[in-house]
């Protein structure tokens, strides 16, 4: 039996029995992390809106060597992410930074880094003037770059070659971009465009991109590229970009 005190951002809950919940984080020093909390779903339950995705907690737990699924027995809200919850388009977009978290990262790992960027990835929604799927993109390219699995953007991703003006494809399957010379049987045509926002998107600091100016098709289209590219390297469907699709305004 061990005990031990560690942040974590709330990914989802999930109900256990009648009064209890299973909470999913994610944290520094333990990758994901599964906790049962008992009597969560009491009125008066003393965890409050701390179980709440979304939200960034001091959390106490205690666990066995072996087993996945911990115990919860104390929880503080360290930031709330008011503004977001606010916000029905940022809900639905910061629940997309969520899933990926949830689906790339492993239980058990040291994620220092993984949780550093999705903590100000937060912090810069709850404060994002500019186009909402543009700091969604730019989050999911840098993510999966953090979880090793960049997409190659310099050269093709079969030959070598340094990528020249002219026809490019992208490849979900090989991994990136590939010159006009080695187009496979998956791949999609690539313009100059788009391949010059991925650049963009995974060098600029996501801060500096707010008042960026993308026309619309082109940023939706580079968008599910990314969520394509992301749901082949983690052989799991995507759910939120569909429901981004189908519901948010921005």
């Amino acid at each position: 039996m061990y005990q031990h005190r560690t942040e974590g951002i709330v990914l989802k809950n999930t109900p256990y029995h009648e009064t209890s919940l299973i909470v999913t984080l994610i944290t520094p020093d333990r990758g994901k992390l599964r906790g049962l909390v008992k009597g969560a779903k009491r009125p008066k339950s003393r965890f409050g809106a701390s179980l709440e995705p979304l939200t960034h907690i001091e959390v106490l737990f205690y666990g066995k060597e072996g087993r996945s699924l911990n115990t919860i027995t104390q929880t503080d809200i360290i930031e709330g992410f008011d503004a977001i919850k606010r916000d029905f388009d940022k809900i639905a977009y910061g629940a997309y930074f969520l899933e990926l978290c949830d689906k790339f990262v492993q239980e058990g790992e040291e994620s220092q880094e993984i949780f550093s960027f999705l903590l100000e990835s937060l912090r810069l929604l709850c404060d994002w003037r500019g186009d909402l799927t543009l700091l969604a993109a730019g989050f999911g390219l840098r993510f999966l770059t953090l979880v090793g699995f960049a997409p190659s953007l310099e050269q093709c991703v079969v030959c070598g070659a340094v990528l020249k003006p002219g026809k490019l494809f992208f490849s979900v399957d090989e991994g990136g971009v590939l010159c006009k010379n080695c187009p496979g049987t998956d791949a999609t045509e690539l313009t100059a465009y788009h391949l010059r926002l991925m650049r963009n998107l995974s060098r600029i600091p996501l801060n500096r991109m707010q008042r960026a100016r993308v026309k619309k098709e082109v940023l939706q289209e580079t968008f599910d590229l990314i969520n394509t590219y992301a749901s082949r390297r983690g052989d799991t469907e995507l759910k939120s970009p569909a429901f981004l699709k189908a519901t948010v305004t921005n």
